[in-house]
């Protein structure tokens, strides 16, 4: 196969490994990417135990897809205008508060479960958050 010289120079850039790799030769980027990873699958294991809590708690699969319900649907709601406030403001602020009302959000249902406090009622408004 010959290939004409524009289509040479594309190729010989991308030898094979060469670009597999790159975007995670950024140091911050890896960081960033890692870290969102390890926050996404601990969000995922918190919303379960809680779907689990209330299905243990009320007996009621409703409730439990009332909750998970409640989880998805601002992350929907919000996904509409979330790209025009990211454009607008500064991402790695809104990143870092996101990450802190949710850790906020998670204390205090620990704290609440901790001290026998917790209710449905309380799941239904942090997992609304």
């Amino acid at each position: 196969m010959i290939l004409d010289n524009d289509e040479a120079k594309i190729n010989s850039n991308f030898r094979v490994g060469h670009h597999r790799y790159y975007l995670l030769m950024n140091r911050n980027l890896a960081l960033l990417l890692s870290g969102q990873f390890v926050s996404q699958i601990g969000d995922k294991f918190y919303m379960l135990a809680l779907a689990i809590w209330v299905l243990d708690t009320t007996n009621s699969p409703a409730m439990m897809g009332g909750v998970l319900f409640c989880s998805f649907f601002p992350t929907f709601l919000m996904g509409f205008i979330a790209g025009a406030v990211v454009d607008k403001y500064n991402r790695k602020i809104i990143i870092v508060a996101a990450d802190f009302i949710r850790g906020l959000v998670i204390a205090v249902v620990t704290c609440l479960y901790y001290f026998n406090l917790l209710n449905i009622h309380a799941i239904f408004i942090s997992q609304s958050c």
